[in-house]
């Protein structure tokens, strides 16, 4: 793998022979009309969108502020090689090239309009340190990094996209350094409140439709049929034990992030 002076400013293909439309919802994250309508479409000179975005639509420059400080001050310093898995159009990556520790930062992702078009213009608004960056089109699924060469992985609003989390995670695993982290902002927890608004409304139509058409909803669903993944987005749901018993299953101790809606967290590769 050539290092991020080799070639800058080009962008690496991992894909070798499959395609973007092999790959779960890439479709749908490479339509650029779609695109134009999102805050984070910069391209037409509005940054502000972007900003207005993260700090005051959603709490993610929040999170990411969060989840850096939680490191800092439990010693968990980030540095060597990372990658940002799912980068979108890398506002993350901008922010963590930043930091001094970091030497290398993969921005990986299936979406060639946000890595090729969009970035380059985030790069710039967040300072970033470009000389560091590698941006790459490819799979979360296939990451073309040795075994055990990263030191960190990051995840903004990206695990809930993974329509194989254990595939992801177990990729994940392999490239990670003994010790190694992942840490993961933007994710969307389902909690009980949630859960019992949607059973009641389930069990309204359960019990309206009984007795009429083949198909009518269970009585007794699984929280699987209440919360389907988005079949556009490729969105999945998981409730707060969801998340632990998965990153268990990989052998990662998991460590919530300082604010109580389990939106942050960090994840430390175990032996």
């Amino acid at each position: 793998m050539s290092s991020p002076n080799d070639n800058p400013g080009d962008i690496q293909f991992w894909l070798n022979g499959t395609t973007q439309e092999e790959i779960a919802f890439a479709g749908y994250w490479n339509n650029e009309e779609i695109e134009k309508e999102k805050d984070w479409y910069i391209l037409n000179g509005n940054s502000n969108k972007l900003i207005d975005y993260l700090t005051r639509k959603t709490t993610y420059h929040d999170e990411f502020r969060s989840i850096v400080t939680f490191m800092e001050t439990n010693g968990l310093r980030l540095k060597g090689v990372g990658v940002d898995i799912a980068a979108g159009v890398c506002w993350t990556t901008a922010l963590l090239s930043r930091i001094e520790g970091v030497d290398t930062l993969y921005a990986l992702d299936i979406s060639r309009h946000r890595l090729e078009k969009i970035a380059p213009r985030v790069f710039d608004l967040f300072g970033a340190k470009q000389e560091k960056i590698v941006r790459v089109l490819g799979s979360f699924y296939d990451i073309r990094l040795p075994d055990a060469s990263v030191d960190f992985c990051f995840m903004s609003q990206a695990f809930h996209h993974a329509d194989n989390p254990d595939l992801l995670l177990s990729e994940v695993r392999r490239i990670l350094k003994s010790r190694g982290l992942i840490l993961m902002i933007g994710e969307q927890p389902v909690k009980g409140r949630a859960i019992l608004k949607r059973y009641v409304k389930n069990s309204v139509s359960s019990c309206l439709s009984r007795g009429m058409v083949p198909g009518r909803p269970r009585l007794l669903p699984t929280f699987q049929e209440l919360f389907p993944p988005d079949t556009e987005s490729g969105d999945h749901y998981y409730r707060p034990r969801d998340y632990v018993n998965i990153f268990a299953r990989h052998r990662f101790m998991l460590r919530q992030v300082v604010e109580p809606n389990f939106r942050t967290f960090i994840a430390v590769k175990e032996r």
